[in-house]
């Protein structure tokens, strides 16, 4: 690859937006009802250590001490451990570099960052506890796996059209629904821990997203200037009459 060569190449990765234009209002809305839901959740199981009616009855329905389920639940709770998270996000940042995505490549790891951070921080607010120690609110495994599958689901789509929202949206709750069923069967989690970790992870990946466009399309400006025609452009300009 020659010198010149390499802006265009910086500047195709750069220039896909992270979030289709067609998108953008409506991962807004999502993201502002991800944000209140789970705020709304967090406050109404503050300071509490008990399940909810819910949360018993989506245990008993989600197979509970299953010794088959428990295998599988298992592998996917590994998923959300720090090897299986490095695991999934260096494949997935992969992906997007290959495929010039750049934007979303950093979205994954400034999505697992900040889900991460938050449910954290999160957790001693809200001061649910699970086994009589353990603080549950929100479930940091399930929002990360709605993270990544939030990039996944932007990473398949193109245009911002209609079904490319039912697309980004069907991956999401595709992948916090087993990674939520999995924290319950373990009973690492109750069911509302889960809902609430899915619902930070839609408030934070998206508006996260809307960023990382923004803070690229003011980097990719005066990448996407080829130097080599910069040059002939100047060149080819009449002289001035001053």
């Amino acid at each position: 690859m020659t010198a010149p060569d390499r802006p265009n190449v910086v500047a195709a990765g750069l220039a896909r937006p992270a979030v289709p234009p067609g998108l953008r209002a409506p991962l807004t809305a999502v993201a502002t009802g991800g944000c209140v839901s789970s705020t709304a959740v967090g406050l109404t199981i503050s300071g509490s250590a008990e399940p909810l009616p819910a949360d018993d009855a989506l245990l008993a329905a989600a197979g509970g001490p299953i010794p088959d389920l428990q295998r599988i639940a298992r592998f996917v709770d590994f998923l959300g451990e720090p090897a299986g998270v490095l695991l999934l996000g260096g494949i997935l940042v992969a992906i997007c570099l290959l495929t010039a995505r750049w934007r979303l490549a950093a979205l994954t790891v400034l999505g697992q960052g900040a889900v991460a951070v938050t449910s954290a921080a999160a957790k001693p607010l809200v001061g649910r506890e699970i086994h009589g120690e353990f603080l549950a609110y929100p479930s940091g495994h399930t929002a990360g796996a709605t993270a990544f599958a939030l990039v996944v689901g932007l990473l398949l789509v193109r245009r911002g059209r209609a079904a490319d929202l039912l697309v980004v949206l069907g991956v999401t709750a595709a992948a916090g629904l087993v990674a939520g069923w999995a924290q319950t069967v373990l009973v690492a989690h109750y069911a509302t821990d889960a809902l609430g970790g899915f619902l930070l992870a839609l408030g934070i990946v998206p508006l996260l997203a809307l960023l990382v466009d923004a803070a690229a399309g003011c980097v990719v400006r005066p990448v996407t200037a080829d130097p080599a025609r910069a040059s002939q452009d100047r060149a080819a300009r009449p002289p001035s009459d001053h």
